[in-house]
C-alpha cells in the first residue's frame, strides 16, 4: 500500500515576519561583532611573551579573533 504526506506551507511570508528575520539577523551580527572586537582587544593586550606562548603573534590576532585562518 502506497502513502502520501502532504503538507501545506504558505506561498508567502508576511511582511512582518520579514522584518522581524531581518531584525533577529541585525542583532545577531551586531553581538558576534561585539564578541570579535572583545576577543581583539582581550588579545591585543597580551604580551608578545603570552602571545607565543598560546601559538601567536600580533600579526595572527585578527585572524584568532575572527575564528578563521586567513590565505
Amino acid at each position: 500500500m502506497a502513502h502520501v504526506t502532504t503538507f501545506s506551507t504558505p506561498a508567502h511570508t508576511s511582511v512582518f515576519a520579514s522584518i522581524v528575520s531581518a531584525f533577529s539577523a541585525a542583532v545577531s551580527a551586531f553581538k558576534e561583532a561585539r564578541a570579535i572586537e572583545a576577543t581583539y582587544t582581550k588579545l591585543s593586550a597580551l604580551s608578545d611573551r603570552e602571545l607565543a606562548d598560546i601559538g601567536l603573534n600580533r600579526g595572527s590576532i585578527y585572524e584568532a579573533a575572527m575564528g578563521t585562518k586567513l590565505k
